[in-house]
Parts: structure tokens; sequence; C-alpha cells
């Protein structure tokens, strides 16, 4: 059974006080009916009805200031109860030290990454060796192989070579780093909590 949205939960602050409000309403209104009905001539009705429904009126009021207090201790109580639960649920785990279960995992990444960066290594060193070459006007070089190259000095990592019209870049490490990290960039977006927004924003 669904319950509605307008009916508040037992035991609530609002149940409280709508339980409270309910019962003046109630008892406002009985003795009204019974107090017009004796004005209007109805023998039935006894002045004890009516002073017996006039009291229970003002002790549903007095019930009501009652059912504040009530429903302020409850509220209360409910954060109280709020703030256990969240350190019962949470603390353990927020406040337990996760470093050696992540360097474990990460050593048994990184020899995959070294082997990665080896590759990497092996590739750019070759690179460099024929860019350094062909970017020296003063080797020789089959003009049929229509190559060129550029090997700056102090920027390694700019050197590029053409061969048939295919261009090789030399490749940084961080390419390394990037296509690692890119299929994961949303959830170390999300983990990083809005810091070190330039690097996940470069992956």
């Amino acid at each position: 059974m669904v319950k509605s949205a307008l009916v508040p939960e037992p035991n609530t602050p609002d149940a409280i006080i709508a339980a409270a409000d309910a019962e003046v309403t109630e008892s406002e209104a009985l003795a009204l009916v019974l107090e017009s009905a004796a004005r209007s001539g109805d023998d039935s009705v006894t002045q004890e009805q009516v002073e017996d429904a006039k009291k229970r009126s003002t002790w549903a009021r007095i019930r009501r200031d009652a059912a504040q207090e009530k429903a302020a201790a409850r509220v209360e109580e409910m954060r109280r109860q709020a703030y256990a639960a969240l350190l019962e649920k949470y603390l353990p785990i927020a406040s337990s030290d996760i470093g050696a279960d992540v360097e474990t995992h990460l050593t048994l990444a990184r020899p995959h990454i070294e082997a990665a960066l080896d590759l990497l290594g092996d590739r750019n060193k070759a690179l460099w060796a024929i860019a350094m070459f062909i970017s020296d006007d003063s080797n020789y070089r089959e003009e049929s192989d229509e190559m060129m190259a550029d090997a700056p000095k102090l920027l390694p990592g700019g050197s590029w070579f053409e061969y048939r019209g295919s261009r090789h870049e030399y490749l940084p490490a961080s390419t390394v780093v990037r296509d690692l990290l890119r299929p994961l960039k949303t959830r170390v977006k999300v983990l990083s909590g809005g810091r070190d927004r330039d690097f996940v924003n470069g992956i």
C-alpha cells in the first residue's frame, strides 16, 4: 500500500503536531455544534454536554501546546539519530588508511606502465636518431626518399621526421599517462572534487 504524500509518517514531528491539531479541530467543532444546537432550542442538548465539550476543547489546546514540546524533542532526537547513522555508515570508511591497498594496485600496474614507457622510449630514440641525421645537411640522403626532419637540440620532444608523405613525431611520456587515464577521465574528474582541473582537463 502506497502512503499518501500528505500523510506524515508516524512519530515524526509533523505527525505529532498533526494529531494534536486534529484533536483541537474535532473538539472545537463538537463544542460549537452543541452550543449552536442549544441556542437554537434543541432540548436534547444538555448543559453537561456543552460544558464537557468546551472542557475537551480546552484540554485539546493544552495538549496541542504539549505536542509542540514533544515535537521539538523529537526533532532533536532525529537529529542525533541522523548523526549517529552518519558516523556508523561512513566514519569507518572515511577514516580508514587505504594507502597500502592503493599501493598494492599501483604496484601491480607499474610494470605494465614501465613496459609501455620502454616501448615509447625505444621509439623516441629511433626517431631522434633519424631526425638528428636527416636534419644535418652534411649527412648523406637519397633524394628519392623525400625525407625531411627537424631535431631541436634544446627540445628533443619537438623533433620529427617525414618519410614519403608520412610524418612521425616525438611522443612524450605523458602520452602514456594520458592514454592510461583517458578511459577513466570521468571518474578521475568526479573523484578529484573540483581540484587539479588543469591536470584532469589535460587527460
